[in-house]
């Protein structure tokens, strides 16, 4: 099949897409995907909508896509490898992510590696810290974190949106400098 650029087969029971190396967009949204069936690598997709189905882990194929739009929202995600992070192609290219509901704990801080990435989504998940490097995107414009359990920083502030945040590192991390040139020890946190 050629000439095929968008395919959107949600609601259904897809469990293998065939090849297609000129399709941009795929939406496999509320099907029943597992971490089992492999994806291909679809060399020209940019946007990938994986979510509301039953993956536990990030498809390995993701490192050969140049996606600037994945969606993994309402699936059973609890961590993210840091390989995903760092993986080339997602570093270049990725600008919105979703991982809004899933049992997602952390996120680590390895994340700013993905220099454009623009727009992130992590409400109605399980963490209760952000990395202080989210500070160090510049590209990001939004970041959705309604109903998380947030503790750094608190809920409240991260509601107001990223320059908010980064407000919240920075004026942290003048803090921690201030007292290593005082004290020439590292700020120790409650939990150490």
């Amino acid at each position: 099949m050629t000439g095929l650029v968008e395919l959107d087969l949600g609601r259904n029971n897809i469990k293998q897409i065939f090849d297609n190396h000129e399709m941009s967009k795929l939406l496999l949204q509320h099907g029943k995907l597992k971490n089992k069936q492999p994806l291909q690598c679809f060399e020209n997709l940019k946007i990938h909508d994986l979510s509301a189905n039953k993956l536990t882990i990030l498809p390995t194929e993701l490192d050969c896509l140049h996606l600037e739009d994945l969606n993994l929202m309402n699936n059973l995600i609890e961590t993210i490898p840091v390989s995903f992070f760092t993986t080339s192609n997602l570093r270049t290219h990725l600008r919105r992510l979703l991982l809004n509901q899933n049992p997602l704990r952390e996120l680590d801080f390895k994340i700013k590696e993905l220099g454009k990435l623009e727009v992130l989504g992590i409400a109605m998940t399980q963490i209760t810290k952000l990395p202080s490097s989210i500070a160090s995107i510049k590209s990001l414009r939004e970041i959705y974190v309604k109903d998380t359990p947030l503790k750094t920083p608190k809920l409240a502030l991260a509601m107001r949106g990223i320059n908010a945040i980064r407000e919240f590192f920075n004026q942290n991390e003048d803090d921690a400098d201030e007292e290593i040139e005082e004290t020439g020890k590292t700020k120790q946190s409650p939990e150490e």
